[in-house]
């Protein structure tokens, strides 16, 4: 059985399971990758994952950012964090872009009634 670890961020609990490092394996510096640890999770219907990549020293880097961490449960929140504010930024902007539109397309429709208007008189 494949072996679990698991991390708690902001008072939610996430369980990374166990899986083969990519062939060929990875050097960083003087670091092999020996395995990584996925986390899948479905919020509001859209999956999420969530990787880290253990090295041969023991290290764990995020998928997210570059750099390490001596403890799984800091590189696992780095990620988890990197990633959410990720996909929150994205959300926003969307919502962002279709308020733009929407206002935009009230301005244009706005505009047209004036000019209309005014060439009646």
């Amino acid at each position: 059985m494949a072996e679990t670890r698991i991390a708690f961020v902001e008072g939610f609990q996430f369980s990374f399971h166990q899986e083969e490092s990519a062939k060929p394996t990875r050097r960083v510096n003087s670091r092999w990758e020996v395995r990584d640890w996925a986390c899948q999770v479905e919020h509001e219907g859209e999956w999420c994952r969530f990787t880290l990549h253990e090295f041969n020293d023991g290290v764990f880097e995020p998928s997210a950012i570059q750099g390490v961490f001596s403890d799984f449960a800091g590189a696992a929140a780095a990620e988890v964090t990197i990633r959410w504010l990720q996909r929150r930024i994205a959300e926003k902007d969307a919502r962002n872009s279709q308020q733009r539109y929407i206002f935009l397309g009230g301005l244009a429709v706005i505009a047209a009634l004036v000019l209309a208007a005014v060439s009646l008189r």
